[in-house]
């Protein structure tokens, strides 16, 4: 290699040296991150269990909520991010983290960016080498120089090849992707980087008081099958049909033999339409114990939405009449099984 390739080298190793030594002293020097920060950070690691894909930070969910009031008591206890993280492991498992642990299968996680990074820094010498040695008569300097400035000085001015401009901008995404290493939130937007409104107290008064008050067992207690359906029949009551069919399941996955978790998915299922997937719950609830007056009316309201159901529906709401006594809901029921007896439309 020539004096002036090794010049060149040398000076983009220079800049790449000083950009990493800047961003690391600066990302060092930063102020200390407050206690709503803290619990965001740790708060997007952590899997909403109840939603779909989404952070305990990002989650409206009152369980989300809850949560992120355990790990701003412990932020305030003295307990490191670590630690918190562990404390939901230890009940939930490893499935509560949205990252992977660097451990086993997840090490190739945290690995694979930084060999990506790597090779990409090799791509680009080996590009930057062939671009200025590509072509080159084996000659001596003093040759070189004086063809090279007859060359110049009979050609036009060209603008930057394909290459220069590619190997610029490798080493601009390098020196970005460094930064955004030692400064995790410089390219974030302010909307993303600023506290949720619902930073982790339990008592946010957006919530109603049965959610709450459901979460907060289910965080006290993840590995009770009982705390999930409360949460469940508590959001499903508010309107949360997603998070109160995760709920359900979560208790069938530790318990599937719970009938009161069958029972609400039933419910939700008919509640949605989905008849014949509602009543096949409400039957194992059945076969599980299950005997309360919700799962008669609404084995009723499945079977009446069925081809040849109406007469299994009356049988089912007669028995909801016989246990239930006076009031709006019982007057309701006894007008459908009217219009069922004078073949009308099921309600």
């Amino acid at each position: 290699m020539t004096v002036k390739t090794w010049r060149s080298l040398a000076l983009l190793a220079l800049i790449g040296g000083l950009s990493v030594g800047l961003a690391f002293t600066l990302g060092s020097q930063r102020a200390r991150p407050t206690l709503d920060s803290r619990v965001r950070t740790v708060a997007s690691g952590l899997r909403c269990p109840i939603c779909q894909g989404e952070s305990v930070a990002d989650s409206p969910s009152g369980l989300a909520a809850s949560m992120r009031g355990v790990i701003r008591r412990q932020l305030q206890e003295g307990r490191t991010p670590h630690q918190v993280q562990q404390y939901f492991v230890a009940r939930y498992g490893q499935w509560i983290l949205l990252a992977p642990p660097a451990a086993g299968v997840g090490t190739i996680a945290w690995v694979g960016p930084p060999a990506i990074l790597g090779a990409g820094a090799i791509l680009l010498i080996f590009l930057l080498l062939r671009w200025r040695l590509g072509g080159r008569p084996a000659a001596s300097e003093e040759t070189f120089s004086a063809t090279t400035e007859r060359t110049r000085s009979s050609m036009p001015r060209q603008r930057p090849g394909l290459v220069q401009v590619g190997g610029l901008a490798a080493f601009a995404v390098l020196i970005a992707v460094v930064v955004s290493v030692a400064f995790p939130g410089t390219f974030r937007s302010s909307a993303s980087t600023a506290p949720s409104t619902s930073s982790g107290r339990i008592g946010s008064r957006s919530l109603p008081a049965d959610v709450r008050q459901a979460a907060a067992v289910v965080v006290a207690h993840p590995r009770h099958a009982s705390a999930w359906v409360r949460l469940g029949s508590a959001t499903l009551v508010e309107g949360q049909p997603a998070a109160a069919r995760q709920a359900f399941r979560r208790a069938l996955h530790l318990n599937s033999r719970l009938p009161s978790a069958y029972l609400g998915l039933g419910v939700l299922n008919v509640g949605h339409g989905r008849f014949r997937s509602g009543l096949g719950d409400l039957r194992q609830a059945y076969r599980l114990g299950a005997r309360s007056n919700r799962l008669w009316l609404f084995e009723g309201l499945a079977l009446a939405r069925l081809p040849h159901g109406r007469q299994a529906a009356m049988g089912a709401w007669n028995r909801f009449l016989r246990q239930t006594g006076p009031g709006p809901l019982r007057s309701q029921v006894q007008q459908w099984v009217a219009q069922l007896r004078r073949g009308r439309p099921a309600p």
